[in-house]
């Protein structure tokens, strides 16, 4: 009987850690990834001199509360705007995992993460879905301006979650619905309705910032895991 009882636990939880990614696999993101069609004129625009002006780089760092040695993931980081950064703030003893699912975007990341100084930035080619990051080895998560090319965004935030340690943060930097910058309106994601999905994985919203005048800044905490 007691086997049985084990048995019946470890099968529930396996459905659990199922079903974000399959009886959830509810498509959000309908926004093309053509970034690959002129891709040095993606970077530029990732690297414009005025995006620092509205994405406030170093306040958004400060806002991260990032330790030194602390291992942060850096998802779906485009051209790597904020990789450097990220990779000085958590220091030597610390790693970046970046991930991408375009290689032509990783291979940037890669020359700009060498040139400047930062062997701790780690390389990983993502799927669309699944960012790939190891299990339960993150401290910090951040998710900026990416959701739109994100199709199963449950399946998404489950993997993320995965990848973090107990107690480990997830920030998500994206677009408010009435910002005159970023992709089509129709292929964002409300903040509202990201925060139920994120709080319903076992998060705990910790900071809702508003500095930043075309995204939304939310920072969650994950209280919960998959036993």
């Amino acid at each position: 009987m007691k086997k049985a009882r084990i048995l019946c636990l470890i099968l529930v939880t396996l459905t659990i850690a199922a079903t974000a990614c399959s009886k959830r696999r509810i498509k959000t993101g309908n926004h093309p990834d053509n970034r690959g069609a002129n891709i040095k004129a993606y970077i530029a625009s990732e690297f414009d001199p005025g995006r620092d002006g509205w994405q406030k780089p170093d306040e958004v760092i400060e806002a991260l509360w990032i330790r030194k040695g602390n291992t942060v993931a850096d998802i779906g980081a485009g051209a790597g705007y904020f990789t450097n950064r990220l990779a000085g703030a958590v220091g030597k003893e610390g790693a970046v995992y970046v991930t991408e699912t375009n290689a032509d975007l990783l291979t940037e990341i890669a020359k700009r993460s060498t040139e400047g100084g930062f062997p701790n930035v780690k390389i990983i080619e993502a799927q669309p879905s699944d960012p790939l990051i190891p299990f339960a080895s993150i401290d910090l998560a951040l998710v900026c301006n990416n959701l739109s090319r994100v199709q199963y965004i449950y399946c998404f935030f489950d993997r993320i979650r995965e990848g973090l340690k107990k107690g480990g943060r997830l920030a998500v930097i994206d677009w408010r619905m009435n910002s005159e910058m970023g992709p089509d309106v129709d292929t964002r994601v409300k903040k509202e309705g990201l925060k139920k999905i994120i709080e319903g994985m076992g998060f705990r919203l910790i900071k809702d910032y508003d500095f930043l005048p075309y995204q939304y800044f939310m920072v969650f905490s994950l209280e919960e895991r998959y036993q």
